[in-house]
């Protein structure tokens, strides 16, 4: 199941992105509400948070705050146009992507099925970290298995030494 959340007030993109979602559409008026909202989805890797552009000293301080709570969360400025100083600024605070306040299904379509193969990928990605600390694991029991396998040899061999020269 995947989320789109939205911070803003733009009620006819609100109600656009609602229709055209492919997903569960949650719109909420400011970052606290939309916070809430995501605090209870499970996997943010399921979640697209798209965040109105109002003014670019709160919105930066909303996206790095957010970012800050959810590093993996995919975020979605919408705007109607940007200057590519704004677009530099957003990009470092933590956005990923804009979206136009008119946009149609097609694009929302198509960040549904990006979404679905970036969260496909960070499985993946778990899953060759896990077996490599597994492999690691398993080899770093092996090598102690053998030390350990070896003193008891040498204590083994030892204490028959010690016994022969002493006669037993």
């Amino acid at each position: 199941m995947q989320y789109f959340v939205y911070i803003g007030r733009h009620n006819k993109t609100i109600e656009l992105f609602s229709k055209l979602s492919t997903g569960v559409f949650y719109a909420a008026p400011n970052c606290y509400k939309a916070t809430k909202v995501l605090d209870k989805i499970r996997e943010k890797y399921d979640a697209a948070l798209f965040i109105e552009q109002v003014e670019l000293s709160k919105d930066i301080a909303d996206i790095r705050s957010i970012r800050k709570m959810y590093p993996g969360l995919y975020m979605v400025l919408v705007i109607d146009s940007i200057t590519k100083e704004e677009a530099t600024e957003y990009l470092k605070a933590g956005v990923n992507n804009t979206i136009k306040y008119e946009t149609n299904s097609e694009v929302l379509k198509d960040l549904s099925t990006f979404l679905t193969r970036r969260k496909e990928q960070k499985i993946e990605a778990e899953k060759i970290v896990l077996d490599d600390v597994l492999n690691q694991s398993v080899l770093y029991n092996d090598i102690n298995y053998e030390i350990l396998s070896n003193k008891i040899e040498d204590v083994y061999y030892n204490s028959i030494l010690n016994n022969i020269k002493e006669g037993r």
